[in-house]
């Protein structure tokens, strides 16, 4: 298991690292999502809310296009239902702990408004690599990483408009950030299943 996560990581990083080395920095960022997990487990526990924090850089392909590889970082606590996993409750019994880094490649069409203010059509694919960090009562880690990871159960549809507001050389972002997960598409599962909905808010850096 822990090779295949490996191998997953390595593919990713090898197939982006030739092309993007060739690109110049535009600016970077850092920001926060706070969000909400959907389930469509009847009795699962409600929707948690979530802190996504991710950093991710623009690499400029032409007039107002860019390339935003990103990584991210969550923690989630989840239970096994015997077919799925789904939200815990904090701390509840028979549930595990884990730590969700992530890494994303997106595109974004920035639309200038005004001279100080712009609008982002953005969007792309994210990976996620679930790791039980903490097991409590009968501990359901095994169960949920073979959920994961033996169903590949890790690619999303990221969609994340923003609006930016440039005061310097630094400038403030707010927009939804959508995560739909792909892998329903050969799962069967309700695409509403680890749905994230949520508010992003950072800042970025010009160079």
């Amino acid at each position: 298991m822990r090779s295949t996560r490996g191998i997953l990581v390595a593919v990713v990083l090898l197939a982006g690292g030739g092309a993007l080395s060739s690109l110049t920095l535009h600016s970077f960022e850092l920001s926060d999502t706070i969000g909400i997990r959907l389930s469509s487990v009847d009795d699962a526990a409600p929707p948690p809310v979530t802190h996504l924090l991710k950093g991710a850089v623009h690499l400029p392909l032409g007039e107002d296009l860019f390339l935003i590889p990103g990584i991210s970082l969550w923690f989630g606590e989840y239970l096994f239902t015997g077919e799925t996993a789904a939200p815990a409750e904090l701390e509840a019994p028979d549930a595990s702990l884990l730590m969700i880094p992530g890494l994303s490649l997106e595109l974004s069409y920035d639309l200038p408004l005004t001279r100080d203010l712009s609008a982002g059509m953005r969007g792309g694919i994210l990976l996620q690599f679930p790791f039980a960090v903490r097991g409590y009562g009968e501990d359901p880690s095994a169960s949920i990483m073979e959920y994961y990871y033996g169903g590949i159960r890790l690619l999303y549809l990221r969609i994340a408009p923003e609006l930016v507001w440039r005061l310097s050389s630094f400038g403030l972002l707010v927009g939804p950030d959508i995560e739909l997960p792909l892998f329903h598409v050969w799962d069967g599962e309700p695409f509403v299943h680890h749905l994230l909905v949520g508010l992003r808010l950072g800042l970025r850096f010009y160079m």
